[in-house]
């Protein structure tokens, strides 16, 4: 699951940043506002569920699989997006948004890596659960 993540965390920076709008906000650092870190999440969490749908049904058809169990949108979103969210808000309030659009990939990839283990952005829910018992089975 984590090499997926890795995978399309160029691809979530890339498509979130042609998203954005900026303009200033006393809270967030210079260029961020409340609505380009909404849509950054939004985007995000699109990004993610569009790599995860293609590698969910592209590791059954591998495994002979030609009629997985459908997709689990609904809990997958629900797990992805507060992440998003979380990450777009750390980027925000971290990276001024000209640095941040200029060195999006470096710094997505600071912000997915720790979340996917375990740390302050963590996904919760479904994937949330997966990551924990793959940690549990490591032991």
């Amino acid at each position: 699951m984590h090499g997926l993540f890795r995978k399309i965390s160029i691809t979530i920076a890339a498509s979130a940043l042609l998203t954005i709008s900026a303009t200033s906000s006393a809270q967030l650092k210079k260029g961020w506002d409340k609505s380009s870190v909404d849509k950054l999440a939004k985007s995000c969490t699109s990004q993610i569920m569009q790599g995860a749908k293609q590698g969910y049904y592209e590791k059954a058809r591998k495994a002979g699989n030609s009629n997985p169990k459908p997709f689990p949108e609904k809990q997958l979103k629900e797990s992805f997006a507060g992440m998003c969210k979380c990450m777009s808000n750390k980027a925000a309030n971290t990276w001024e948004f000209n640095d941040f659009k200029a060195n999006a990939n470096t710094y997505f990839k600071q912000l997915i890596q720790p979340a996917m283990n375990g740390g302050e952005c963590k996904p919760t829910g479904l994937v949330g659960k997966a990551i924990k018992k793959a940690k549990e089975s490591k032991k």
